[in-house]
């Protein structure tokens, strides 16, 4: 299970330290990692990509320590935050390549 959280924080290096500071917390929860992106027009927004062992223990962290993680003085407002299950992974330069190969015959 994944989860996206968006967050919109006023200084992204400072965000970013006090997210490396509960890597434990999240570890504890039952998250096993996951990507850190930035918007490519405005860095000052986050997302993050979070794997979790369990969808339940998800929802905990979220309700115990998500709004206890980031200082509220850092966000200009609340974090969005989507739970997804996979549906199926896919490699498109994998598919690109065997299209071509179709229009070529």
């Amino acid at each position: 299970m994944f989860m996206i959280i968006r967050h919109k924080v006023a200084d992204f290096a400072e965000w970013k330290r006090i997210f490396d500071e509960h890597a434990g917390e999240r570890e504890a929860f039952g998250s096993k990692g996951g990507i850190l992106f930035q918007d490519s027009a405005d860095p000052n927004e986050a997302f993050v990509l979070l794997e979790w062992s369990d969808p339940a223990r998800a929802r905990e962290f979220i309700a115990a320590k998500g709004k206890q993680t980031m200082e509220p003085a850092l966000l200009h407002a609340h974090a969005d935050v989507y739970y997804l299950n996979e549906v199926e992974r896919f490699d498109d330069s994998q598919n690109q390549s065997k299209d071509q190969s179709k229009v070529a015959s």
